[in-house]
């Protein structure tokens, strides 16, 4: 995992918010008051954790690059149990180790460990 990428995760466990070059991590809460963490890459948001459900939202920011793939892998890897993204024939899926693969579409729901 790349150092960007390991401040990112630190930054999400922690509930901070911080800009690491391209990459923001923003805390805040949602429209209902509750806790929220959101990765932007770009400015476009490739992540949402929803802390009182224990979910993460993950989207493509409208960029299926191999930055966003990279970064969404890091999160995935860090806060999920065998969850991954890949790229076949250049369509996007989703792969976790208990489920059978899946198309990949913005605000996929996951359950994160902290």
């Amino acid at each position: 995992m790349r150092k960007i990428e390991q401040d990112m995760c630190r930054a999400i466990r922690n509930r901070e918010t911080r800009t690491f070059n391209n990459t923001t991590v923003v805390n805040g809460l949602d429209t209902a008051g509750r806790p929220i963490v959101e990765v932007l890459l770009h400015g476009n948001l490739i992540a949402r954790f929803k802390f009182t459900e224990s979910m993460v939202q993950i989207f493509d920011g409208e960029w299926q690059t191999v930055t966003t793939k990279s970064r969404l892998n890091a999160i995935l890897r860090d806060f999920t149990t065998g969850c991954s993204v890949y790229q076949k024939k250049g369509v996007w899926y989703l792969a976790c180790s208990n489920d059978s693969d899946v198309l990949f579409y913005d605000g996929l729901h996951l359950h994160f460990n902290l």
